[in-house]
């Protein structure tokens, strides 16, 4: 058997279902870059070195945390740990091992 093109196995795509695979199309590059973490530095306003100095690492390995498409769980928490540990300002803090919202009770006198 020789090779087939994808339309001829698919067939047509009628409109209904093409608007739903461009639906999910666009929900997974939002999660893509949501989760960006080169994004999430730049928005902290932090070069690649300062976070390399944050993680005790060096800026190369920083740069290739940014590229890398299989990161695990443990390198993004302590990345973002990373870049909330000394701002006050910041909208997530680390309480009990875990990244939280921080208690508006907490900060209700700092304004």
């Amino acid at each position: 058997m020789g090779h087939r093109k994808f339309n001829d196995v698919v067939g047509d795509i009628g409109a209904a279902r093409r608007v739903r695979i461009d639906t999910i199309k666009e929900a997974a590059r939002a999660d893509a870059v949501a989760f960006n973490l080169a994004e999430l530095r730049r928005h902290r306003q932090l070069t690649q070195m300062g976070l390399a100095e944050r993680l005790e690492r060096a800026q190369a390995s920083t740069s290739a945390m940014e590229t890398a498409d299989d990161n695990l769980l443990s390198t993004v928490r302590s990345v973002l740990e990373s870049m909330v540990a000394d701002s006050n300002s910041s909208q997530y803090s680390t309480t009990n091992g875990s990244l939280s919202p921080p208690d508006n009770d907490q900060h209700a006198g700092d304004n």
